[in-house]
């Protein structure tokens, strides 16, 4: 796909180029495919799980190359059918971002947070330790393996950019830090994270 001139963009397109979509908006939009022809952003957050339910709008009948999923998704079902877990929204995700990615002048630009992996997005991917627990092994070899499997599973997922690692302090009056900060020694902590952005950066992925 040729990447088009700033100048063959109109005004709206332009300002859509450096706005993010949170899947969450979308869940509370009347009709999808309408929101998204009207408004040209430049990205799409997949916030969480519990975001991506506006997926279920879209089927074999009007998602093309939908109904060649549903092989994978008896696949998914037969592995796992005994936690609860709705696999089809992933396969409708893929489903959706080849149907999305190249809609508009400037494709799509998927972005996820993926602070441990994508398993709590998309339940088709691996479950993956915290960072933390990454760092309480003390060998950066299980950092860059670590990044690396992360890496791969992000491309696999089409996903080109993602918000981790994080560089966070941890802090005993802020929970969000729990798990996702690899350790409070700020000299282990940056050879973590250095690690894990040199392995983002040979997958292509763009970081935070």
């Amino acid at each position: 796909m040729k990447k088009p001139a700033i100048s063959e963009l109109t005004l709206r397109e332009k300002i859509g180029q450096m706005l993010v979509l949170s899947c969450g908006t979308l869940c509370k939009v009347d009709d999808v495919k309408e929101f998204l022809d009207n408004n040209p952003y430049g990205s799409l957050w997949a916030a969480s799980y519990m975001k991506m339910s506006f997926l279920n709008e879209f089927n074999e009948n009007n998602m093309p190359g939908y109904e060649n999923k549903v092989d994978y998704m008896n696949v998914a079902a037969e592995v796992d059918d005994s936690n609860g877990l709705d696999y089809t929204l992933d396969l409708k995700y893929r489903a959706f971002k080849e149907k999305y990615t190249g809609h508009y002048k400037v494709p799509l630009l998927y972005c996820l947070d993926a602070e441990s992996g994508l398993r709590s997005t998309f339940h088709y991917y691996t479950s993956t330790p915290s960072a933390t627990a990454i760092g309480a092994t003390n060998d950066p070899e299980y950092a860059y393996k670590y990044g690396k499997a992360i890496g791969h599973e992000l491309k696999t997922a089409g996903v080109g950019w993602v918000w981790s690692p994080v560089a966070d302090r941890p802090s005993p009056f802020a929970s969000s830090s729990i798990g996702r900060t690899y350790s409070s020694n700020r000299e282990l902590a940056q050879t973590w994270l250095l690690t894990v952005l040199k392995v983002f950066s040979l997958k292509r992925l763009l970081r935070v």
